[in-house]
């Protein structure tokens, strides 16, 4: 599967130092809304990886989850489905 790398693109957004706070919270909110429309487009593909994850742990694997922010939210969700043990390494 090839993996599009989105956010190292180069940022639309240049000379924040010179913008209005109200054009900097206008930006990101519009960035902000990009969000669910690109989660919706991977779906299927986050179940996928949910299930064949969790069915490992079901069989006795555990999972490492490495990343900052939302790793522990999906870290939850993996314990919650498996019932098993989760370690996540927050940095």
């Amino acid at each position: 599967m090839a993996i599009e790398k989105f956010t190292e693109e180069e940022s639309p957004y240049h000379g924040l130092d010179h913008m209005s706070v109200k054009d900097i919270l206008t930006n990101i909110n519009r960035e902000d809304r990009t969000v669910p429309e690109a989660v919706e487009k991977v779906i299927p593909q986050i179940e996928a990886l949910v299930v064949a994850v969790t069915d490992k742990m079901l069989a006795g694997g555990r999972l490492f989850i490495s990343g900052r922010e939302r790793a522990g939210d999906l870290g939850y969700w993996m314990r919650v489905r498996s019932r098993r043990p989760t370690v996540c390494l927050l940095t």
